[in-house]
């Protein structure tokens, strides 16, 4: 079986990729704590890459292709009528004759057609009065320009209409490295339909606008997208949007059939056995390793949760009914391999059990919630994620190493608990789904 030592991520991320593929132990409390204060200094450094790394590792472990991280994942600006027609201007050829509304330029020699082939553009309208769209050139926009430019990016600021001679002596220190340019009438902000400061535009190496009016807090993120795709690759933009639309639209259908279903459930749904029926069921045997320690957790089984589920956990994914289902809460994170590893058989499981079983990842160990909601958009399962930053359940069941799972019965009384790489965990939940009372009385009534 295979475990990470939950108190120290960045020890486990690393120790989980030198580990794949094979059976890693559990470590010790002791070990990680005493590696990660030598090695402090350079987590932050380590930290993109090992984050990069462990996604690509996940896919491969699922036996799925790197999906792209494309276009719907950035944030756009805008209310609705807005975008509207920004969304029509995406993924059509960038007219370069535009430019020519341009001038003063600074820092290089004006755009055109010639310029622009093969090249990603960012484009960000500022204005020297805007001290926030000044920010987004400088240091934004200049450090793009410096990390990337070797890489096929040009960058350019467009200053608009007004207060262009006041913009004068901050251009001339030497603050910015990227292309300046005044655009005197305002043409080519409304060419582009530009409605303020700072603006941001990003043109693919394919020569059409991905992205129109982009959140600038996300244009770094989208310029190093773009740049890692081919010319051919960015051509095929518009069939992966329209699939990922298809895609969430047959979710949406699902996600409606399946409320409906669900409500027809609650309006049959039996009642309760009572605790009689729950005393005679023949529950599978709890998890007892020889040594206690093994568990790596407070062992609870035969006993409800200490804290119970649900009083603080934020649903990720369509929240889903428990009554009259077996649970099996997952505690996972994304820098754990051994977790990653799990998931495919917990999908698997999900699958199989639809109506019977529900399967929640339960996320907060030492991620934050931007990460964990980054990673499960990047590789969707069948089963639920809730995110828990004050991880009260996981806490209160001490839990010392991960992945860790709790099969709950339908009366909310834990089961089993331990490693789901333990060769007796889907048995033990197959057993359980056979033996609980209100799973059966469920059948029994349909």
């Amino acid at each position: 079986m295979s475990c990470c030592a939950s108190i120290r991520p960045f020890w486990n991320g690393a120790r989980s990729k030198r580990n794949t593929g094979a059976a890693a132990t559990a470590v010790e409390p002791g070990a990680p704590t005493r590696i990660c204060r030598r090695l402090a200094g350079v987590r932050a450094h380590m930290e993109e890459i090992r984050m990069i790394t462990l996604v690509a590792v996940m896919s491969v472990l699922l036996g799925l292709g790197v999906e792209p991280v494309d276009d719907w994942r950035f944030a756009r600006e805008g209310d609705e009528a807005h975008r509207v027609a920004m969304d029509a201007s995406e993924l059509v050829p960038f007219d370069t004759a535009l430019f020519a509304h341009l001038s003063d330029w600074c820092n290089g020699e004006p755009l055109n057609s010639e310029s622009l082939e093969g090249k990603v553009v960012a484009i960000v309208f500022w204005s020297n009065a805007d001290p926030t769209s000044v920010r987004a050139i400088v240091p934004t926009l200049k450090r793009l320009d410096m990390s990337y430019a070797e890489e096929g990016l040009i960058t350019l600021g467009v200053h608009v209409a007004d207060h262009w001679e006041d913009a004068q002596e901050r251009i001339e220190s030497g603050l910015f490295s990227t292309l300046i340019a005044h655009d005197a009438e305002g043409a080519f902000a409304k060419a582009l339909g530009a409605d303020g400061t700072p603006d941001s535009f990003v043109i693919d190496r394919a020569g059409n606008l991905r992205f129109a009016d982009l959140d600038d807090r996300d244009l770094p993120g989208a310029v190093r997208v773009l740049l890692r795709e081919t010319a051919e690759e960015a051509l095929q933009a518009r069939e992966r949007r329209i699939a990922h639309a298809e895609r969430e639209q047959a979710k949406r259908r699902a996600s409606q059939e399946q409320r409906r279903r669900e409500a027809d459930e609650l309006a049959k749904m039996p009642a309760k056995p009572d605790a009689a029926a729950y005393a005679s069921a023949a529950w599978p045997k709890p998890n007892k390793p020889q040594d206690p320690k093994r568990l790596y957790a407070r062992d609870v089984q035969g006993k409800p949760l200490p804290v119970p589920f649900g009083t603080s956990e934020e649903w990720l994914t369509e929240k889903v009914p428990l009554e009259g289902r077996v649970v099996v809460l997952d505690f996972w994170a994304t820098w754990c391999g051994p977790c990653i590893r799990a998931s495919p058989k917990l999908d698997a499981m999900q699958k199989k059990y639809p109506d019977d079983l529900r399967v929640i990842g339960v996320a907060g160990q030492r991620d934050s919630l931007q990460k964990v909601k980054a990673f499960i958009k990047q590789h969707e399962v069948s089963y639920s994620h809730v995110f828990d930053q004050q991880q009260k359940v996981y806490r209160s069941l001490g839990i010392s190493a991960i992945p860790h799972v709790v099969v709950l019965s339908t009366d909310g009384i834990v089961r089993w608990q331990g490693n789901p790489h333990d060769p007796a965990f889907e048995q033990v939940v197959e057993w359980t789904l056979k033996a609980d009372p209100w799973v059966i009385a469920r059948h029994e009534s349909e």
